[in-house]
């Protein structure tokens, strides 16, 4: 009975015990994927790549959560490292998206810079040939444009924008003094 006994012991550690192992492995290797993914993201947002790093970041996040929900991993300490790299992953890849909409919004508003940069040239243009209504409408059109910049942002690039548009303003005033005077 004792033997009968210590056998069936061996046999159930030796069929639950390779049942075992292989979850362990399959807790590191996930463990181990997720961190090669978080390394991936931290690289690509080194390179400026800000897309891909949220998208690598929330990717390493769903593997991390995979690892802090599975049970019986060899490591007892992965579960509390796996959480707490969740939400890393999910801090930084919100992070990345911020940074993208301010970007876009940034681009946005250089092209608007740049749009009534040319409207202000074109304006100088017809002042020189005598065009003043031309040019008023002109200036005036480049100095609405670029308050819309200095409105919308406190950056560098909205500073440029009311200095400017302050110039735009007097130099349609000085068009027409010359239309005035004509």
């Amino acid at each position: 009975m004792k033997l009968q006994r210590t056998i069936w012991v061996f046999v159930m550690v030796g069929l639950f015990l390779p049942f075992q192992v292989v979850y362990a492995d399959q807790c590191d290797d996930m463990f181990d994927k997720a961190d090669s993914i978080f390394e991936s993201a931290k690289e690509a947002g080194n390179q400026k790549d800000y897309n891909r790093a949220a998208e690598l970041y929330e990717k390493a996040a769903k593997y991390y959560d995979k690892v802090a929900n599975m049970r019986n991993c060899r490591c007892p300490k992965i579960h509390k490292a796996s959480r707490n790299n969740v939400r890393i992953s999910r801090e930084n890849a919100n992070k990345y998206r911020k940074w993208i909409k301010g970007y876009a919004a940034e681009v946005k508003l250089t092209e608007e810079y740049n749009q009534a940069k040319e409207r202000y040239n074109e304006g100088n243009t017809y002042a020189r040939n005598r065009q003043w209504d031309k040019a008023i409408a002109a200036f005036q059109e480049a100095a609405q444009i670029w308050d819309g910049v200095g409105a919308a942002t406190q950056s560098e690039n909205g500073r440029r924008a009311l200095e400017s548009a302050k110039l735009a303003r007097d130099a349609a005033n000085l068009a027409r003094k010359y239309q005035q005077q004509q």
